[in-house]
């Protein structure tokens, strides 16, 4: 004998990502299309343990991108 019972599964989807930075949605036609950073503060910094991520749009990594590509080294 089988018994059976339905079940309701609730299931969480992501339905829009927001850029952290100028606050616009990173919502293509097919996907989502962002950068995750993350940072790891190391011993002894200014901000010693702190960590967390960011999420970025193209236009705006592409800024941060010729930002840090144009600084003297």
């Amino acid at each position: 004998m089988i018994i059976t019972e339905k079940k309701q599964i609730t299931e969480e989807v992501i339905i829009d990502v927001i850029c952290d930075f100028c606050g616009k949605s990173c919502k293509a036609i097919y996907n989502f299309e962002y950068a995750k950073i993350q940072f790891d503060w190391g011993y002894g910094t200014k901000f010693d343990g702190d960590t967390g991520s960011y999420h970025m749009c193209e236009k705006c990594f592409e800024k941060l991108k010729g930002e840090l590509h144009d600084r003297p080294r």
